[in-house]
């Protein structure tokens, strides 16, 4: 575990430098959890509780469309994952947020969010920076989406090297906005 925290702060401190001491005291409000690829983190029709943040591996996010998911978010190492349409109000959605390779995070409760913030106050300029970041990141995803497949599928492998180990081509087609056929003929033309 103390691996994981110091990894954390090593990140973190890239946007507030708090001392290793801090974050050992905040490890009381972590869980630190291995899950296997394709466990499911968030589940449809359920309010997200907590947030992950991610030290080992990489993370789906599946939006609900007519009761079909489609994969609308990948994230990594750093990245801090959860349902933001469910986690702020804690209303249900129909989305899921999957393991898509193996993958140890941390994960904290929203109740354990305020918690921080209350005993810990050397980590609130840094819980306003946080979703500054996961904006950055999403906003990146989002481009590349826009590019649509042909020019936006190798611009997230040059940001995810082993994207073809862990996305199926279903995922890619649910992210690119396209249909199966369409992501099969591509990456055949592609990748003989």
């Amino acid at each position: 575990m103390n691996g994981c925290i110091e990894k954390m702060k090593a990140d973190y401190d890239s946007l507030e430098i708090i001392p290793l001491e801090s974050y050992h005291h905040l490890l009381r409000y972590l869980i630190l959890k291995k899950v296997k690829r394709g466990t499911i983190l968030k589940e449809p029709g359920k309010a997200d509780t907590c947030s992950r943040y991610i030290c080992e591996g990489k993370m789906g996010f599946y939006l609900s469309h007519d009761g079909i998911h489609r994969l609308e978010s990948v994230f990594t190492v750093s990245d801090t994952v959860f349902d933001r349409y469910s986690y702020l109000d804690g209303s249900e959605t129909d989305h899921l947020i999957k393991a898509l390779t193996t993958v140890t995070f941390f994960e904290l409760s929203k109740i354990g969010e305020g918690l921080v913030i209350k005993n810990l106050p050397e980590f609130h300029f840094l819980a306003n920076k946080v979703p500054n970041r996961i904006n950055q990141r999403l906003a990146f995803l989002q481009l590349m989406k826009v590019k649509k497949l042909k020019s936006g599928y190798f611009d997230l492998i040059s940001k995810f090297p082993d994207l073809h180990e862990f996305l199926t081509q279903s995922d890619i087609a649910g992210f690119f906005n396209v249909d199966v056929k369409t992501v099969n003929r591509f990456l055949n033309e592609e990748h003989p």
